[in-house]
C-alpha cells in the first residue's frame, strides 16, 4: 500500500495522469460527482458520491482495481469544467477519458414522492458502453449509507467477474443484508407482496427483507387491497388495516308488510336497516298483499351507503255505488271504504282488492257491506240505506276491527243498550152508541171504559242500587267539565336578607327567577326554580374602624317537594328541599375600598330551602307569594368555616297548563 500511495502522491504533484503510474493488469475507476437535483447542501451532496466511492472501494479487487478520489479528478481536469453541466452519456464518458479513467459512474441525486433517489450508471470509457446501472433509494441522506452499499455490490458485479475471470483473487461477497420483518394485519389471514413479489401467504408472518424502502401490498378476499411504501428497518413492523370491501344497504317502503328481497334471498320486513354486502350490482324487490312486486336494481360501491325505498302499487278494482233512502228515492250519500271516506254517491270509486268494508251513510242513515272486489273488476252496488234503530256513535260502525275510532268516550255504548221502556197492554175501547138498532128497537147507551194506565216500570235490583249509593265527591273542575291544570310555570322576584358571619350585619339583596311546578296531585308537585340570589354580609371592622360590604351573587337550582293544603282560590302551601348554587361574582366594598374577593370564596354552595306561603288560583293563571329560609350546610370559604343563611320574600305570577 505504500508504493501506491508514494505514485498518488508524484502523479498528483506533476499533474501525470494515474494511468501512467499503475500497473498494467490495473484499472482506473473514477466516480464522478452526482448531479444534485434534490435541493442538498453542497455537503450532503459530496457525501452521497463519497459514500458511493467507499462502496466501490470495498466491492472491488484492488490488485485489479485503483479508485480514484475527489482530489485525482479534480487535478486532472482542465480548468473552469462543471461537472453539473454534463447531463448526456457521451460528456461523463467523455470526461472519464480525460482523466484517464478505464471505467467511470455518474448520475444524479433526485426526489421521487417522498423519497431520496440516487441514480449511478456505468459506462465502459474506451467503448462508451453502459455496464450497468442501479437506484439507491431512502427517505433521507442518513438511511442511504446501506442502500448505496447494498446496490454497489450489483453496480459493479461485471467489474468483479472480470477480475475473476483473469485470475484475481476471488473474495466472497455476502448477501444483501436483510433484516427479519414481521407482516401483520386486521384481519388476519392476508397475502403479503414486497415489491411486487409474494413473501408469505396468510398474516401474520415474518420474513427477512432488505432495509430501505420497499412497495409492501396486502390482500384478502372481501376487503380492498392496501398498498404503500414502507422504509424497511431492522425491528421495525408492519402492519395493514384493511377496509371491508362492502357496502350498507337500507331497504324502505312506502306501504305495510312488504317482504324485501336481495337477489332473490328474503332479507325480512321492510324497512331493512344497513344490511352489509359485499361491493357489486343487486337487484331489490318488494313483495306485498294486494300489491304489485317491485323491483329495483342498485350497484353498491365499497364503504358507501345506499338507500332505495320501494314504492309496491296496489291492486285495484272499483266499485259503482248508488244510494237510495227507505222509500226509495235516489239520494246523494258518504261513501267509506275500511273506515276511510272516498267520496260521494252515486259515483264510481277505485279500492283496493284487500278491501273488506263498505258504509254508506247520509243524515243518520246507513247502509253496510262487505266487500269482495276483484283486480280490475267494476262491483256494481245499490244502497238502500235505513234509519238506525239505536243512537250509537257512527265512528265504530264503519270503522275496521284494526282501527280506532277517535275521541269515541266508552260510556256511549253503556248508553245505547238501555233497554226500551215496556207499557201494560190496553184493552180496546168500543165506541159509543146512541141511536137505536136496526130493528126498531131501542138500545142502552154503552159507555166506553177509560183505558188503564200505563204502570211505570220498575228498576232492575242494579239500578236501585246505584241509586242508593252515596255520590263522590265531584272536584269544580268536573262540574264545569274542564280539565283540571296540575301544571304552571311563571316568574318571580323578591328580596333576601343574608349574612354568613354570626358576628355581623344581614345583606339586603335580591333573588328572583324562573318556577316550575309539575303536578302529581291535586295535593302535591315539584317545583324546580332558576334563581339568581345575592348574599353576604355587612361587617364592621374594629381595628381599622371601616365597615365592609361583602356581595355574593349565586345562580341557585332549588327543587322543591310542595304540599298544597286546599285546592279552592286561596291555596296554602308548604316546602322544602335541596338547593344547589354556583358562585357568579363576589366583591367587597368598603368606605376607603373595592376589590374582587373571588379567590376568598368557593364556587360552590348547597344547602336546605324550608319555607311556606299560598297561590290565588285564576282560570289560566295564578298569583305565588312565598316566605323562605335557605340554610346552607357546605362552608363558602377557601380558608375556614362559613356557612349561607338567607330569609327571603318573593311575589310571581305564573301559567297554569
Amino acid at each position: 500500500m505504500l508504493w501506491r500511495l508514494v505514485v498518488l502522491g508524484i502523479a498528483s504533484a506533476a499533474l501525470v495522469p494515474l494511468h501512467a503510474l499503475a500497473q498494467e493488469s490495473q484499472k482506473i475507476v473514477a466516480v464522478l460527482e452526482f448531479r444534485n437535483e434534490a435541493g442538498l447542501t453542497a455537503y450532503e451532496s459530496g457525501t452521497v458520491t463519497d459514500l458511493l466511492r467507499i462502496a466501490a472501494r470495498e466491492k472491488l479487487p484492488e490488485r485489479e482495481y485503483i479508485v480514484m478520489t475527489r482530489e485525482n479528478m479534480v487535478k486532472l481536469l482542465p480548468p473552469g469544467t462543471d461537472l453539473s453541466k454534463c447531463v448526456q452519456a457521451e460528456c461523463e464518458v467523455d470526461i472519464g477519458r480525460q482523466i484517464g479513467a478505464d471505467f467511470v459512474v455518474a448520475g444524479e441525486v433526485g426526489r421521487f414522492g417522498s423519497a431520496l433517489q440516487v441514480k449511478m450508471k456505468l459506462y465502459d470509457t474506451k467503448s462508451g458502453d453502459l455496464l450497468s446501472g442501479q437506484i439507491a433509494e431512502a427517505r433521507d441522506t442518513d438511511g442511504l449509507k446501506d442502500p448505496i452499499k447494498s446496490k454497489a455490490s450489483v453496480l459493479f458485479a461485471k467489474l468483479t467477474a472480470r477480475a475473476e475471470a483473469a485470475g484475481a483473487e476471488w473474495v466472497p461477497e455476502g448477501a444483501e443484508k436483510k433484516v427479519i420483518v414481521p407482516f401483520e394485519s386486521e384481519p388476519g389471514g392476508a397475502v403479503v407482496l414486497v415489491d411486487g413479489k409474494v413473501v408469505c401467504q396468510k398474516t401474520p408472518c415474518s420474513k427477512g427483507v432488505t432495509e430501505g424502502l420497499h412497495q409492501v401490498s396486502m390482500q384478502i378476499e372481501g376487503y380492498s387491497p392496501r398498498t404503500g411504501r414502507v422504509d424497511i428497518q431492522k425491528g421495525a413492523a408492519v402492519l395493514f388495516k384493511l377496509v371491508r370491501d362492502a357496502g350498507w344497504l337500507t331497504v324502505q317502503a312506502n306501504t305495510q308488510d312488504v317482504v324485501v328481497k336481495v337477489n332473490g334471498a328474503e332479507k325480512g320486513k321492510a324497512p331493512v336497516a344497513r344490511l352489509e354486502l359485499p361491493a357489486g350490482r343487486y337487484e331489490v324487490s318488494g313483495t306485498a298483499p294486494c300489491h304489485y312486486d317491485e323491483t329495483q336494481k342498485v350497484v353498491l360501491e365499497p364503504g358507501a351507503e345506499k338507500t332505495v325505498t320501494l314504492a309496491p302499487k296496489p291492486k285495484v278494482g272499483a266499485i259503482d255505488v248508488a244510494a237510495e233512502d227507505e222509500k226509495g228515492n235516489e239520494i246523494e250519500a258518504d261513501v267509506f271504504v275500511d273506515g276511510k271516506r272516498v267520496g260521494t254517491a252515486p259515483g264510481l270509486f277505485k279500492v283496493s282488492v284487500c278491501a273488506k268494508s263498505l258504509v254508506v251513510e247520509h243524515r243518520g242513515q246507513r247502509f253496510i257491506q262487505d266487500l269482495r272486489v276483484p283486480e280490475k273488476t267494476v262491483v256494481n252496488v245499490s244502497a238502500r240505506l235505513s234509519q238506525r234503530a239505536e243512537a250509537q256513535p257512527k265512528a265504530p260502525e264503519y270503522f275496521p276491527a284494526w282501527a280506532v275510532a277517535p275521541n269515541i268516550p266508552q260510556r256511549v255504548e253503556a248508553q245505547s243498550k238501555v233497554p226500551e221502556r215496556q207499557l201494560e197492554p190496553v184493552a180496546p175501547v168500543p165506541p159509543p152508541v146512541s141511536q137505536a138498532a136496526d130493528d126498531g128497537q131501542p138500545k142502552s147507551e154503552v159507555v166506553a171504559e177509560k183505558p188503564a194506565r200505563p204502570v211505570p216500570e220498575s228498576k232492575p235490583p242494579e239500578e236501585k242500587e246505584k241509586d242508593q249509593e252515596p255520590q263522590k265527591e265531584v272536584s269544580p273542575d268536573e262540574k264545569t267539565g274542564k280539565e283540571e291544570k296540575l301544571h304552571s310555570i311563571g316568574l318571580v322576584a323578591g328580596a333576601s336578607w343574608a349574612y354568613f358571619n354570626s358576628s355581623a350585619d344581614y345583606k339586603t339583596g335580591f333573588t328572583g327567577g324562573l318556577a316550575v311546578d309539575f303536578g302529581v296531585s291535586r295535593y302535591f308537585s315539584v317545583r324546580p326554580e332558576l334563581l339568581v340570589s345575592m348574599k353576604g354580609n355587612d361587617h364592621f371592622d374594629g381595628a381599622s374602624g371601616n365597615t365592609y360590604t361583602y356581595t355574593l351573587t349565586y345562580v341557585e337550582l332549588p327543587v322543591l317537594a310542595k304540599v298544597s293544603l286546599a285546592t279552592e282560590v286561596f291555596v296554602p302551601e308548604l316546602y322544602a328541599g335541596p338547593y344547589f348554587a354556583s358562585l357568579a361574582t363576589a366583591s367587597k366594598e368598603g368606605s376607603s375600598d373595592s376589590q374582587d374577593v373571588d379567590e376568598m370564596f368557593d364556587k360552590m354552595d348547597f344547602g336546605f330551602i324550608f319555607g311556606g306561603g299560598f297561590r290565588l288560583n285564576f282560570s289560566d293563571w295564578a298569583l305565588l307569594f312565598d316566605f323562605d329560609y335557605s340554610l346552607g350546610v357546605v362552608s363558602i370559604l377557601t380558608y375556614g368555616d362559613k356557612k349561607n343563611t338567607a330569609l327571603s320574600v318573593t311575589g310571581g305570577v305564573a301559567y297554569k297548563f
